[in-house]
């Protein structure tokens, strides 16, 4: 339920902001913004694997033999949601997108958190299949609805959430669950939590939210936008060869890329371009 609730707060906050610019155009296909450093976001969920050990495997407050099997379910439903989702997202995209890894691992995750603990391993692999699914699936809804999610919030953490919320009910084992409830009545308890979970974690988001940015607005300025947050709010930059000295040239073949600085009074610090030119070939002329 944790992780829906995030999901219901994040769709709040993407509602009132709005997608970022180049996300969306009328005549063409939703535009794909990448991340700047993908072996990053690579660590980044690499370290969200260990910690998931953490956060299931101690969910028991207690180190005894179940912590065990907690933590192969918890591996067992990551790698599957990570192989479902790469097996149909593949066809889909014509590419084997890193993305489809990333979001798939963190979904069967997500689906696998609420009953790690009351499922065998082959339910396991299932709930987590099904969350790279889910994962899929509310991504083509969010762009289909021109919502636009920078990180996949949204399709991790609500659509896999609300599935494992369910998937307590359909896989869970009563004795381990201990509710004394059918699975039937289980299932109406979890849809329960569901809906109020939607209502008081969105709801009140919206609203707090849509308030907020009356009178001081989430979004940021197009020019800052364009910029780069890390250089518009932070006077910060990423470019590595802005401090190796200007001007730089580095050769592939025959192309030269020509590094050159320009400056930014908005901003107050210089910027890095890159200048594409072919080098000169017997009876050519140089173009650029």
């Amino acid at each position: 339920m944790v992780h829906s609730l995030g999901g219901w707060l994040v769709l709040a906050a993407l509602l009132v902001i709005g997608p970022r610019t180049g996300r969306f155009s009328k005549d063409a296909k939703p535009k794909k913004i990448t991340g700047s450093n993908l072996p990053m976001s690579v660590l980044g969920v690499i370290l969200l694997w260990l910690g998931w050990f953490g956060f299931n495997g101690g969910s028991l407050f207690a180190l005894n033999a179940q912590v065990a099997s907690i933590i192969v379910n918890t591996v067992l439903a990551g790698t599957s949601g990570a192989i479902i989702a790469l097996a149909v997202g593949w066809p889909m995209r014509k590419i084997p997108d890193v993305s489809l890894l990333i979001n798939g691992s963190l979904a069967g995750l997500v689906a696998i958190t609420a009953s790690c603990h009351a499922v065998p391993t082959t339910s396991a692999v299932i709930i987590g299949g099904i969350g790279g699914l889910v994962m899929l699936g509310v991504e083509h809804l969010l762009e289909r609805f021109r919502i636009d999610d920078a990180v996949g919030a949204i399709p991790v953490h609500l659509g896999a959430g609300i599935w494992g919320t369910l998937a307590v009910a359909l896989f869970g084992k009563p004795e381990l669950l201990g509710s004394g409830l059918s699975i039937q009545s289980q299932l109406s308890v979890q849809i329960l939590g569901i809906a109020t979970c939607a209502v008081w974690a969105f709801g009140v988001a919206y609203l707090i939210l849509r308030v907020i940015n009356q009178f001081l607005p989430l979004r940021v300025t197009p020019e800052a936008e364009h910029n780069g947050l890390n250089v518009s709010e932070h006077g910060a930059t990423t470019e590595v060869l802005y401090h190796l000295g200007f001007p730089m040239h580095l050769f592939y073949g025959n192309i030269r890329v020509r590094f050159l600085t320009c400056s930014n009074a908005n901003i107050k610090k210089k910027r890095v371009v890159a200048v594409l030119e072919t080098q000169p070939t017997k009876g050519s002329l140089l173009s650029r």
